[in-house]
């Protein structure tokens, strides 16, 4: 037998209305997404191959005639840079995968955390994985009143925070119910994002970078009679040769030399 309390129809209402306004409040209500641009599956020739396929096939990306993007992308780009740009992608590859993945991936359940309960952030990659059709319906299965869509772009420009926009209208267009939709199509003069720029550019030594931008700068190698590199300096025009000591490994009678072919080459 169920206590007074358990058999009262007013008491179970009561209880069971408080455990789904609870659920409600806690169940988010707007969606997040995060698009970035896109990465291979792996390093692999092939998935570069179908990588650089997808991307450069965006007639947002390459604009022009579609049967010259067809026969420029898949003729002559494609199978030209896929091998080369494997090799790239070798080098930067980590044990966890796609450096831009594990940043993209980092930063969204940081924005997770700070958003809350009422938030739901997912992200998606523009080409290959994880696509924006994924990730759309996480979103849609969520049942959310709003879907904040931002592309990790800056500026805009058809060719990167566009070709996002309208992936992502293809996609929920073809949805039977399409909740409030909200497209950030640029943020660079957002003051916290001019902010954290600024304050990012401080750790370093910006007028030395100025000058490296400009070309202002020198490098200097010093081989032994096999052609194996003694030493090496690099500098700012400007600066003195003697000060990045590598004329300790000159035999003295070739200092004159290398000081006049410094005058002569600044």
């Amino acid at each position: 037998m169920g206590s007074t309390a358990d058999n009262d129809p007013f008491t179970f209402a009561h209880s069971h209305i408080g455990s789904f306004i609870s659920a409600l409040l806690m169940k988010p209500t707007t969606g997040v997404l995060l698009i970035n641009v896109g990465t291979p599956d792996s390093p692999s020739v092939g998935d570069v191959r179908r990588y650089l396929s997808q991307f450069l096939n965006d007639p947002r990306v390459i604009d022009i005639p579609w049967l010259a993007r067809k026969l420029l992308v898949n003729a002559i780009i494609v199978p030209f840079r896929a091998p080369k740009s494997a090799k790239l992608y070798q080098e930067m590859w980590t044990p966890e995968g796609s450096p831009l993945i594990i940043h993209s991936r980092n930063f969204r359940d940081r924005l997770q955390e700070s958003l809350g309960e009422a938030y739901m952030v997912e992200m998606a990659m523009r080409y290959q994985n994880p696509s924006i059709d994924v990730a759309l319906e996480k979103l849609r299965k969520a049942n959310l009143e709003k879907i904040i869509v931002v592309p990790m772009y800056p500026h805009y420009a058809s060719s990167s925070t566009g070709t996002c926009i309208q992936r992502v209208m293809e996609i929920t267009s073809k949805w039977w119910v399409i909740p409030e939709m909200v497209f950030i199509n640029q943020f660079y003069e957002l003051p916290g994002y001019v902010d954290a720029f600024a304050e990012r550019a401080k750790q370093f030594d910006l007028a030395a970078y100025d000058q490296y931008l400009r070309g202002n700068c020198w490098h200097y190698q010093v081989f032994d009679e096999n052609g194996g590199v003694v030493d090496s300096c690099s500098g700012f025009i400007g600066d003195e040769l003697e000060d990045c000591g590598i004329l300790d490994n000159i035999d003295s009678e070739l200092h004159d030399a290398a000081e006049a072919a410094w005058e002569k080459r600044f």
